[in-house]
């Protein structure tokens, strides 16, 4: 059981994880490439895979590769428990352009 709960914490601290967990939720995310705003509609998009790519600093990226990214900082407003700010760990190399 263990192991399933490293699991899930681990999961729980991506961006794919905070989009399942807070679907009506707006997020603005500090990326290392870049910011973006997630609304609730482009999270669903995101996570179904209707929407695979994304803008971040005017560069095309694949939508996994935010997703998986991990979170390092996190804070949900005090005045709308559906605003979330975030802020993601990695590099430009752990980042790759799409075409």
């Amino acid at each position: 059981m263990a192991a399933w709960e490293a699991e899930q914490e681990r999961f729980t601290k991506t961006v794919r994880g905070q989009l399942i967990k807070n679907p009506t939720a707006v997020f603005e995310i500090m990326t290392p490439n870049g910011n973006i705003r997630i609304t609730s509609g482009d999270g669903k998009a995101l996570l179904n895979g209707s929407k695979q790519f994304l803008s971040i600093g005017g560069v095309v990226y694949a939508a996994d590769e935010l997703l998986d990214q991990e979170i390092i900082d996190m804070q949900r407003d005090l005045f709308d428990s559906n605003y979330i700010r975030m802020k993601t760990e990695g590099t430009e190399e752990t980042m790759t352009m799409s075409m």
